[in-house]
């Protein structure tokens, strides 16, 4: 039986930047300006057909511009649902979905000069695709996707900071990274379209025939280590326990930021 359930929280900010798709729901500009500190919008679907579309954005860009460009992807997301569902294979649709990232790209960015509040604004972008049994996870930005199996906490994606990039280098260790001042610096996400730029999500067609996949947006991995994570989902196999653990847990510090999870199982 193929379970889903996504919850997001506005954490101590002022506003909430975050969006998610889940399965056609997604948050509107009144439910994105109404959030308010403690209140959690949480979401259940336990429905399989033959294609799923999962996805969460985080905006940035300060007061207003974060929400925009979050809004603008999940709904071209949605947009598009109609012609995916029509695709024979997993890979038609990932490639259709590529060309649509970088339209979305666009339309951020073209949506960015129209009002001198949006100057600047962009989102990052984490999205599984269910198709007939098989996997595709696409990742633009610090949104990550985990898979846990039973036994293991793994990184699907990997983040497009400089503090990662200085990871791969080896110019950093993971402890000097931790404390890094411009480790968050993103240097990929949508709303970045200078002249002749096509932008590209990461894309991997993991195997998993068991276990739990999470998407979440920084929320949750700026205030909970990999090893808190994977201590959440050994407590209980309950989606619902796991995904108000992850909340609470992640929002409990004073400077919590916007939050949302979607669990798979």
């Amino acid at each position: 039986m193929f379970e889903a359930i996504c919850y997001s929280c506005i954490g101590k900010r002022d506003n909430h930047e975050d969006n998610f798709y889940f399965d056609g729901r997604y948050l509107s500009e009144f439910e994105q300006n109404n959030m308010v500190d403690n209140r959690v919008i949480s979401l259940q679907n336990n429905k399989y057909g033959h294609l799923k579309i999962f996805a969460i954005c985080d905006g940035m860009g300060g007061h207003n511009g974060g929400e925009v460009a979050s809004r603008i992807c999940v709904e071209n997301i949605a947009n598009n649902y109609s012609k995916l569902a029509k695709c024979e294979d997993i890979e038609t649709i990932v490639n259709i979905l590529q060309g649509e990232i970088d339209k979305i790209n666009h339309c951020i960015y073209e949506a960015s000069l129209t009002d001198i509040k949006l100057r600047g604004m962009g989102t990052t972008l984490v999205m599984v695709v269910i198709f007939r049994g098989k996997f595709a996870v696409l990742n633009i930005g610090d949104s990550r996707a985990y898979w846990y199996n039973g036994n293991t906490l793994i990184q699907i994606t990997k983040d497009h900071t400089e503090g990662q990039r200085l990871l791969d280098l080896g110019l950093l260790t993971v402890e000097e990274v931790s404390v890094f001042r411009d480790r968050k610096k993103l240097s990929k996400y949508l709303g970045y379209c200078p002249a002749g730029y096509v932008l590209s999500a990461d894309e991997v067609f993991p195997k998993m025939d068991t276990g739990i996949i999470m998407l979440c947006s920084d929320g949750v991995t700026d205030f909970l280590t990999d090893i808190e994570i994977k201590n959440i989902f050994e407590n209980t196999n309950d989606l619902s326990h796991i995904g108000a653990l992850m909340i609470s847990k992640a929002t409990a510090n004073r400077n919590a930021d916007n939050t949302t999870v979607i669990l798979l199982k």
